[in-house]
């Protein structure tokens, strides 16, 4: 976690205090605060905070974002929310209290907005070199038709868009594809196409149409079988495949491995520092 994002979740924390705000307790159902989620920007110097809380509104809220952007201004957009989901799936509606509801960020030469709920690698530094060795591995070129599966705000498809004929990414959070979409436009990127749904469904509408690559970044839950049987039937000459969890990575490279894939290179990424977490890039080439 960075020094500055660690400041201000201590902040965060002794202003919640000094106002009487407290933490949301889901036995006793009592309490205000459930979770906070901080998003920072190292090369923009820029935070953005999303507050989970158990009431759509406080009455301290002007005095709480007061405190919280004048002791730190780079923080520059927060916004709050009361949904039961907490997580990036909520479809729930959040409210700006200060500032803009989106995180700019640089990333392989272009401009990303990014939403609270939209997914984004939060060490930048480690992505690039990640991005850069999947682009590598894929080995594409100006004819090259690509798909980015598990797209996110479509940060590897745009970061290949401008070397490759065609991109098409496929998201199953909506919020996300609206981001992707919107930062296509902002980098001026034509040639790269953004669908919302499961990967499993969407890829299903492009089994008749040749691929030259695919690139895969799945949660750690890995690949739905459904979506490895439609990559196998496809027989798309590479597979770049990210994954941040070893165990549904190996799981999934033993479908495609029996299917006729031949593992040409591993390189594994520290994305987690003093974690036993790590990233990896795996490359299959079809026999």
């Amino acid at each position: 976690m960075s020094k500055k994002s660690f400041e201000v979740l201590t902040l965060i924390k002794n202003v919640l205090n000094e106002l009487g705000l407290k933490a949301y307790d889901h036995e006793t159902e009592e309490g205000l605060f459930k979770s906070c989620v901080i998003r920072e920007s190292n090369k923009n110097k820029e935070i953005v905070l999303l507050f989970n809380i158990a009431e759509d509104s406080f009455k301290e809220e002007q005095i709480f974002v007061d405190k919280i952007t004048k002791k730190y201004p780079m923080v520059k957009g927060i916004g709050v929310v009361n949904s039961v989901d907490e997580s990036a799936y909520s479809t729930d509606e959040i409210r700006i209290i200060y500032g803009k509801n989106y995180l700019t960020e640089e990333l392989l030469g272009n401009t990303f907005e990014i939403g609270f709920r939209s997914f984004f690698q939060v060490n930048t530094v480690q992505t690039e070199r990640l991005y850069k060795k999947a682009i590598e591995y894929a080995d594409l070129n100006k004819k090259s038709r690509v798909i980015d599966a598990y797209c996110g705000i479509g940060s590897i498809a745009l970061s290949i868009a401008k070397n490759v004929y065609k991109v098409f990414g496929i998201e199953v959070i909506e919020s996300a594809i609206v981001d992707a979409k919107r930062n296509a436009e902002i980098n001026g990127i034509k040639n790269a196409f953004f669908e919302v749904g499961n990967a499993e469904n969407v890829i299903q509408k492009w089994k008749k149409y040749k691929f030259d690559a695919i690139i895969i970044d799945p949660p750690r839950k890995g690949c739905d079988k459904a979506f490895i049987d439609t990559l196998i039937d496809m027989k798309i000459p590479k597979i770049v495949y990210i994954s941040c969890n070893p165990a549904t990575l190996t799981r999934d490279l033993e479908y495609l491995l029996e299917a006729g894939y031949d593992i040409s290179g591993v390189t594994p990424v520290d994305m987690f520092p003093q974690t036993i977490h790590v990233e990896s890039c795996t490359l299959l080439e079809l026999k």
